[in-house]
């Protein structure tokens, strides 16, 4: 049985414990009617001790269920605990001694019954009270853990958002910077071509806030704001950046952390363009994980991003690693796993090759 299983049955038993608890007096007062009539007691004498049992150990239950609401103690048997069990014990058996002399007085047998019998029915009954008592106080401690739980899952929750938000907004300084500067290169030599760039960064902002609101978005919104990043990052480089995308349409609809593919096409750009003066083709893939892989989730989207790059120009475009790191963070926060960006560079003599794999669970 799973761990959620398991918690859903403990919720379960925890809000329905009355009811259990009378399911079980019900049981036990039939074994004890059927060991009554054994004896050949009359059926009066077995309703009477039946409902007596029954009724005042389910009136009892009552009483210890609303003490529990407001009292909780350190130990499961405590002094409390005792001397509650042992009052009703005392008016328990006062009560059925008390009835049963006056209705069945000339019931011989049974009143040697009750006479011998004080003993075995208070031991059994302490056992179920103290049995009752306990389960409440366990029940208590559960639901007082799950409460504590809760409240710090809250407060983890929060920290996590404070730790998004702050990498959300280091994101776009980082790349707004570029851009600025991009454009005051443009303004005296392509003045069209500025304000086009500024257009298309306005709405890529725009586009940037809106999708501060989520910490997930669907694929195809991502894939809207990354395609207004290589609009602004084509004005710049022109016909030198060129980005083929490999997307199945049914994938538009799976869930992905917002603006965490950005930061990734933008490492590969500056890895791959940055000291060049050629051609840069950028392949993204983007599939669903196979079942026949090796310990590979069906319901895990895998992206894919292909890069060359001259190798010899890698020493030199060394930064701070700022975009990378931000998104292994992310992935940490959101997921709580650290395998989940997988970098692989392959270098050739010719060319080399910087492949960047980012696994996306559906939750």
């Amino acid at each position: 049985m799973s761990n959620s299983s398991l918690f859903e049955l403990k919720n379960f038993l925890i809000k329905r414990r009355l009811s259990v608890i009378l399911i079980a007096f019900l049981l036990l007062t039939f074994i004890y009617g059927v060991s009554l009539k054994c004896y050949n007691f009359s059926i009066e004498i077995i309703i009477f001790e039946c409902l007596t049992f029954l009724v005042l150990h389910l009136l009892f239950t009552l009483i210890l269920n609303r003490i529990h609401k407001f009292y909780h103690s350190k130990s499961a048997i405590s002094v409390v605990h005792l001397s509650t069990i042992f009052i009703f014990l005392g008016f328990y058996l006062f009560v059925n001694f008390q009835y049963a002399d006056l209705l069945f007085v000339f019931d011989k047998k049974y009143e040697f019954f009750v006479e011998n019998s004080y003993v075995l029915k208070g031991l059994i009954s302490f056992l179920i009270l103290l049995a009752i008592i306990n389960q409440f106080w366990i029940d208590k401690h559960l639901l007082e853990l799950d409460k504590r739980n809760q409240q710090f899952l809250e407060h983890e929750k929060r920290l996590i958002q404070v730790e998004l938000i702050n990498l959300k907004q280091q994101f776009q300084p980082h790349f707004l910077f570029n851009s600025l500067n991009s454009i005051s290169a443009l303004v005296g030599s392509e003045p069209k071509e500025a304000r086009r760039m500024i257009l298309l960064l306005s709405d890529f902002l725009r586009q940037s806030i809106r999708s501060k609101e989520s910490e997930f978005e669907k694929l195809e919104d991502e894939l809207t704001y990354l395609k207004l990043y290589l609009e602004i990052e084509k004005v710049r480089f022109g016909h030198r950046l060129n980005v083929v995308f490999d997307l199945e349409e049914e994938l538009i609809d799976f869930k992905i952390p917002s603006q965490i593919m950005q930061p990734l096409v933008e490492n590969a750009i500056k890895f791959g363009l940055y000291g060049n003066v050629g051609e840069l083709t950028i392949e993204v893939k983007i599939s669903k994980a196979e079942k026949n892989q090796e310990s590979a989730n069906p319901s895990e989207l895998i992206i894919e991003i292909k890069n060359p790059f001259d190798s010899t120009q890698k020493n030199q475009l060394k930064g701070t690693g700022f975009g990378l790191k931000s998104v292994e963070q992310k992935l940490n926060f959101l997921f709580k796993r650290s395998d989940l960006l997988k970098i692989e560079t392959i270098e050739n003599s010719d060319q080399s090759e910087f492949n960047l794999k980012l696994i996306i669970p559906q939750i």
